[in-house]
């Protein structure tokens, strides 16, 4: 496990960054949304079948980022890693402007252009106008079952089976994948091609894909602003710099949770609305392994129960500089273990939209 950069270290990184963003960015703003000429570029892998329909351009990272859905790709540690970088076509955003930029990393066995399709944040990008990006796992053989899709988040090491590798990964490169590097490389591609905007660089994902934002989240804390996570976290207690603000949740059906706390037999303290003391009777581990990394006082917090979901919030004690940090979690009512959207649970959560209220409104300093 890659461990947390030392503070100084992180706030230089964040100088840094920011820097290159505004010198690249002015270099390069004048022509950013100046498309190549339409040539058949060929990508080092297997082209998912989405391509053919979905890719308005399809260039590895480095060339131009036009309006729409740009199909990427980029060397990591020698091996092709696969992107979708959704750039909004509603003409309300210029090209010129400081764009946020999202990004969205899928569950365990998914892929960039599943979420791309189904998480609703394509549609919210175009409405809001930020850039959101749609990366996708490296496949690892896990110890118990088939060969699938996967982030490395904290715990992967422990679930899959790190002396197979893929076809054409280099025997130099980590295993399991360094998928924070991954997403570093992804997001200066995009700050090289278009304006955006330092302090709102955002972390969604879902399941295995929420440990992995959660992951970024303390590791880059100095880069990225916040997160907003559902069906997965942080699997123990870490020590980020700084703190961001994260947003998580949970379902009341997430039978991932229900098999781990046993709540089966007790299907009584899945419903909606509980009592605080309830919720973190359901989900002790959990809100511990959070609660600790992020410092949240257990006796300072703000909890709303609500016909459809409980919620907690609590203020960050990294204060200083970086003041406004928040913490907030959210029990879901009926919700199974899915990246909640509007058709497919019978209260209508939209993660997407709640995550981007959260984005919106946290920002680094």
């Amino acid at each position: 496990m890659t461990p947390p950069m030392p503070p100084d270290a992180e706030m230089s990184l964040m100088r840094c960054l920011r820097q290159l963003v505004l010198s690249v960015g002015l270099a390069l703003g004048l022509v950013a949304g100046v498309a190549l000429p339409a040539a058949a570029v060929v990508p080092p892998f297997p082209q998912p079948s989405e391509w053919a329909t979905i890719c308005d351009t399809k260039r590895p990272a480095g060339t131009n980022l036009a309006r729409g859905t740009n199909c990427r790709w980029i060397p990591v540690d020698g091996h092709p890693r696969r992107y979708l970088v959704y750039v909004p076509q509603n003409p309300t955003y210029s090209l010129g402007r400081r764009w946020p930029v999202v990004f969205m990393y899928h569950g365990s066995s998914g892929d960039g252009e599943q979420f791309w399709r189904n998480s609703g944040w394509r549609a919210l990008a175009e409405q809001q106008g930020f850039i959101v990006v749609f990366p996708t796992g490296l496949r690892y053989d896990l110890l118990d079952g088939p060969r699938i899709t996967k982030w490395t988040d904290f715990g992967l090491a422990a679930d899959v089976d790190l002396t197979v590798r893929l076809d054409g990964y280099p025997a130099t490169a980590p295993m399991p994948a360094d998928d924070v590097k991954f997403t570093l490389r992804m997001l200066a591609d995009i700050s090289t091609q278009l304006f955006v905007a330092p302090r709102r660089f955002h972390l969604a994902g879902f399941s295995n894909g929420a440990g992995m934002a959660a992951r970024v989240a303390v590791q880059r804390p100095g880069v990225f602003a916040s997160a907003a996570i559902t069906g997965g976290g942080l699997s123990d207690v870490y020590d980020p710099s700084r703190n961001p603000s994260l947003l998580f949740g949970v379902g009341t059906l997430d039978d991932r949770f229900l098999e781990v706390i046993n709540r089966v037999a007790e299907p009584d303290l899945t419903e909606i609305p509980l009592s605080w003391a309830d919720v973190e009777t359901v989900l002790p581990g959990f809100l511990a392994n959070h609660r600790d990394t992020f410092g949240m006082d257990p006796a300072d917090v703000d909890v709303v129960e609500g016909a459809t979901s409980t919620r907690a919030t609590w203020d960050l004690p990294l204060g200083g500089e970086d003041d406004d940090q928040v913490v907030r979690f959210v029990l879901m009512e009926d919700l199974a273990h899915k990246y909640p959207t509007a058709p497919n649970n019978p209260n209508g959560f939209r993660f997407a939209l709640m995550s981007w209220a959260w984005f919106d409104a946290h920002r680094l300093p």
